[in-house]
């Protein structure tokens, strides 16, 4: 195994993408950074939810401009998000809706997801609880002074016998 190949990041999947002709591209793993800026791009797409649904929720009547407001919020931006989780070219971004179709857009989708959000949230929740099991163990033994305790009752049976009486 060379030294390239070491280095190769486990998280780069292939997908497969064309409607006549299957070619493989890589979708690669986002930082933190394009994490974030597509965090915000899925913020516009909940504050058009909202607010289209805020007066009693979405109905017949405002789906059609609901929808049309997430199809633009999501086209604006998909490109973005292309360049950064695929190797694709300039060239093939533009046309990248005309050589995809709807099943392999959503295993980029898919991949994009499980590898950026799924894993590293199973892994936080993980954490989690390995550190909130640490602090409760701590909580729950109290400091003593003494190991052992006292056997000896400070009751006797003479007394207990006078009471009865």
């Amino acid at each position: 195994m060379s030294g390239d190949e070491r280095k190769l990041n486990p998280q780069i999947r292939d997908a497969e993408m064309g409607i006549k002709d299957l070619r493989k591209i890589k979708i690669y793993p986002m930082s933190m950074a394009d994490q974030k800026k597509l965090g915000g791009i899925l913020q516009g797409v909940l504050e058009a939810y909202f607010k289209e649904t805020v007066d009693g929720g979405l109905t017949e009547d405002n789906m059609i401009p609901f929808i049309k407001t997430i199809t633009q919020i999501l086209s604006d931006n998909i490109q973005e998000v292309l360049k950064i989780v695929t190797d694709l070219s300039e060239s093939e971004i533009n046309s990248f809706f005309e050589y995809t179709s709807n099943l392999q857009m959503a295993r980029i989708v898919e991949i994009v997801v499980e590898e950026n959000f799924e894993e590293p949230s199973k892994n936080v929740r993980s954490l989690y609880t390995r550190i909130q099991d640490l602090f409760q163990l701590e909580r729950q033994s109290p400091p003593s002074s003494n190991d052992t305790p006292n056997m000896i009752s400070a009751t006797s049976t003479e007394e207990a016998t006078e009471m009865e009486d």
